[in-house]
């Protein structure tokens, strides 16, 4: 991997491309009031302890999300839960580091 001048690479694990739909759901609380979001997104690279992501809405640093990984074959998708590590806006889109919780 190429690294931009002064970055420093955080992640113990070795990524692999990992490029594969999901949705997902997350609650957020505004003013007493508790929502819940959900939405689309696609994975970018996958390791052990987490997952690069893309999607169309925004997360915060440090919440949960729940993913759900459809296994076609199968007709069932699998859950994953996964804590928010970082967010960058790109366009109309929005990359975010997962770190898998167990």
């Amino acid at each position: 991997m190429i690294l931009k001048k002064f970055e420093i690479e955080k992640r113990l694990k070795e990524r692999k491309r990992f490029k594969r739909p999901f949705t997902f759901e997350t609650i957020k609380g505004e003013l007493s009031v508790m929502r819940e979001i959900r939405g689309k997104g696609v994975s970018l690279d996958l390791s052990e302890e987490g997952m690069g992501i893309e999607s169309d809405k925004s997360f915060e640093k440090g919440e949960v999300i729940k993913l759900h990984f459809p296994i076609p074959r199968m007709g069932i998708s699998i859950p994953v839960f996964a804590e928010v590590m970082w967010v960058k806006a790109k366009e109309d889109r929005v990359r975010a580091g997962l770190r898998f919780l167990q």
